[in-house]
């Protein structure tokens, strides 16, 4: 009995100190193009000979930029902030769909116009032309891409960027 508790235990033990397995990106060549899309749970990138083309995570440095364009060093932005995110809904082919939220305080200024919040939606009825249907029955059997139904099981990437101003600078 001893035997057989010490095996169990020895047996959790290494299965509690067996490494997570990594998660590789998923990657997908859009067919009769140059475009390349790499997802993970956190990023989605397009990619045309290898070099970055539409990716969200690289999002953040125009995002951190706009906010702060305008503001000088010496502006209290105590108090400020901004948030930017993006959810991808779709990937038919080489064209992304996602959805995108912006918002913050400035203080009462517009040193940074994204924080104004703007809030919309808009929404097309097209018909589909015929060179597009190739590819979103390829999108539909998740061969390249997905559709918005599928974006859940697919664990299409979310991601989201925070601004906060500087602390009020003390007075000596």
């Amino acid at each position: 009995m001893a035997l057989m508790l010490m095996n169990s235990v020895v047996m959790v033990a290494l299965l509690a100190a067996a490494p997570a397995p990594k998660f590789q990106p998923l990657t997908w060549k859009v067919t009769g193009t140059d475009v390349t899309f790499e997802m993970s749970s956190k990023d989605l990138r397009a990619l045309r000979d290898g070099k970055e083309v539409f990716g969200l995570q690289s999002r953040k440095k125009d995002f951190l930029a706009s906010v702060t364009e305008g503001v000088d060093a010496t502006q209290d932005t105590s108090g400020w902030e901004a948030a930017q995110s993006f959810t991808v809904l779709s990937v038919v082919g080489p064209y992304v769909s996602h959805e995108e939220s912006n918002g913050g305080y400035t203080g009462g200024g517009y040193a940074a116009e994204m924080c104004r919040g703007n809030m919309y939606v808009v929404g097309l009825l097209l018909p589909i032309p015929a060179s597009l249907k190739p590819a979103l029955e390829r999108a539909n059997t998740r061969q390249e891409g997905f559709l918005m139904k599928d974006a859940k099981a697919v664990k299409a990437p979310s991601v989201s960027f925070q601004w906060e101003g500087a602390e009020a600078k003390k007075k000596p």
